[in-house]
């Protein structure tokens, strides 16, 4: 049992350090491809910018220097002009609803010339010689190609730039309006809870409002105080007398009437026989 136990334990480590072996060499591939895949495309314009500059000593007949320049101009624009090409299609893909489109369109004609310009200078040109004559215009147009390169990316960072200023006065506002309803419900809350010390006669901390409560607790007992002495009256001249005529008798109601015959009765003041109610 004990042999079948470790062969088993055996097997099993033995797969483990297999997969760890495996997911090493599959991070190692991954990070190996990745490096690659963002080391390419910078160095992927070279070969056509060695063609430019052969062309332009060969059919221009410019001196090594200048040309090895015009090749790397011509390449530089063909990369940041394809990448501003890209970066506005995504854009338009996934654009703020009601934002208008991105001029991909203008970013893909910058485009187009530069693939002209370098088809012309290293292809064309060693078909029909003729065209030596006109080639150096193609030079002018690039430096209008890089002005607009420029104007384009420019254009699209203040873009984001506005678009992002607005989402975040959409956020102040909306912070600033939540505040205001937070401010609101307190003071809301405050009247509440005034009203209630009103009623409760509990002191808020204001002379005024305390005065004012006070008089009016004062008023209220003086009221009821005179109410229940009328009924008390009305019960000692009168004894056998129904709530309803009771309460119209002391100006209120037959539910308060009961009220107060049951505090004067729980007082000791009076006290209800068979012939009605007697005071004491």
């Amino acid at each position: 049992m004990s042999t079948n136990q470790s062969a088993v334990d055996s097997r099993q480590s033995s797969e483990a350090g297999s997969r760890q072996s495996s997911e090493r060499r599959g991070s190692i591939e991954a990070r190996l491809t990745d490096f690659i895949a963002g080391l390419v495309p910078w160095i992927a314009p070279i070969p056509s910018a060695v063609l430019v500059a052969n062309a332009t000593m060969r059919y221009l007949g410019w001196g090594e220097p200048v040309a090895i320049v015009a090749g790397l101009i011509i390449e530089g624009l063909g990369l940041t002009s394809t990448s501003t090409a890209l970066t506005l299609w995504e854009w338009n893909q996934r654009k703020p609803e009601g934002e208008p489109a991105a001029p991909f369109w203008l970013a893909g004609l910058l485009v187009a010339v530069y693939l002209i310009s370098t088809i012309g200078l290293t292809v064309v040109l060693a078909m029909d010689t003729e065209l030596v004559r006109i080639a150096p215009a193609i030079f002018p147009i690039l430096a209008v190609v890089g002005t607009v390169n420029i104007a384009l990316r420019a254009q699209h960072k203040h873009r984001l730039a506005r678009i992002s200023n607005e989402h975040l006065e959409r956020q102040a506002d909306e912070a600033a309006r939540k505040a205001e309803r937070k401010a609101e419900r307190t003071e809301r809350e405050s009247r509440r809870q005034q009203s209630v010390q009103k009623l409760s006669g509990e002191p808020s901390g204001d002379s005024k409002l305390d005065s004012w409560t006070t008089r009016m607790l004062m008023s209220r007992r003086q009221k009821h105080d005179a109410q229940l002495q009328a009924l008390v009256d009305t019960l000692r001249q009168y004894g056998d007398i129904g709530p309803t005529e009771l309460g119209r008798t002391i100006g209120t109601s037959r539910s308060t009437v009961y009220t107060y015959l049951g505090e004067l009765e729980q007082a000791g003041r009076v006290h209800k026989n068979g012939n009605g109610w007697e005071v004491k």
